[in-house]
């Protein structure tokens, strides 16, 4: 008799916990998204016309569903993510609100939008202009950064060099950029060891209009790197490697950075190749830092 009574109610439990299961599985197909979005306005100043999601979905081991969105007008001064709770029932849990952020990594946030591509020159003026009345805030950030002796400091540093370059769109006379940009890659293509099947192998990163201060005269900048797995599948990849073998043995840079002159199209100086282990941070061509003026020398 004990064991029949011990055998019905485990089989209780497991019936319990498959509906639980079950329940978790239909609520989440049906409505879970919908009362997330309900739950996060009752208990919260965000509307769902706020806010562009990104996922829902039941957690088994928290055994709650959870909805992650982000401000569609993010606030610079925030992440922007917000994460909404509500337990196996459909009762509220829990909100994360979206989180104030540093201003080096509100910084650095902006840089990741603006540094790669084709209208990077755009981006990075506009960015800049907006910046520049911060500067000083910025420089406060990196000064502190490096009295706390923070590994952040020599990012830091960087991003006030940046702000403090005159970005700006093309002057009136100025080459056409993509003419310009044809222009470096043929410079790039005619170096001793080189060819335009060579030099095809490297997608533009990066672009900008600028005059650097040891140039003293409108530039283009230009960068341009190896393909990346965040922008290639496996395949693309695998095939992408054996043709720069292929071509380079085991001598590919990572990055050509290169400059021309804004009106004529005149090199401006050698341009400089990165290799594995990468020796520049990614705006170190750009800023131009000491070790990149001498590269550029041929020192």
């Amino acid at each position: 008799m004990k064991k029949s009574l011990s055998l019905l109610l485990i089989l209780a439990c497991i019936l319990c916990l498959c509906a639980g299961t079950a329940l978790a599985d239909q609520i989440t197909k049906s409505n879970a998204e919908d009362r997330l979005y309900q739950l996060l306005e009752e208990h919260s100043n965000y509307t769902r016309d706020q806010l562009k999601n990104n996922e829902c979905f039941y957690d088994k081991v928290l055994k709650q569903w959870v909805l992650s969105s982000n401000l569609i007008n993010r606030p610079s001064d925030e992440d922007g993510l917000i994460m909404v709770y509500m337990d196996g029932d459909g009762n509220f849990e829990r909100i994360k609100p979206s989180e104030k952020v540093s201003v080096l990594d509100q910084i650095a946030n902006d840089l990741i939008r603006c540094t790669h591509g084709e209208d990077s020159y755009l981006l990075l003026a506009d960015l800049v202009a907006q910046w520049k009345p911060r500067l000083g805030e910025l420089q406060a950030a990196v000064d502190e950064a490096q009295q706390s002796s923070s590994p952040s400091f020599v990012k830091a540093n960087r991003y006030v060099k940046l702000m403090s370059l005159d970005l700006t769109m093309p002057a009136k006379g100025s080459l056409p950029i993509d003419e310009a940009q044809r222009i470096a890659t043929r410079y790039i293509a005619q170096l001793d060891g080189w060819s335009e099947e060579k030099a095809a192998m490297f997608p533009l990163d990066m672009n900008a209009y600028y005059t650097p201060t040891d140039i003293g005269k409108p530039v283009y900048f230009f960068k341009f790197k190896q393909y990346s797995y965040s922008d290639h599948s496996l395949s693309e990849m695998d095939e992408y490697d054996q043709r720069l073998t292929d071509l380079f043995g085991d001598k590919a840079p990572m990055t050509i950075s290169i400059m021309v002159d804004a009106m004529d199209g005149s090199l401006m100086e050698r341009p400089i190749f990165d290799y594995a282990p990468i020796q520049y941070f990614f705006l170190d061509a750009l800023i131009r830092t000491d070790a990149i003026i001498e590269a550029g020398q041929g020192n």
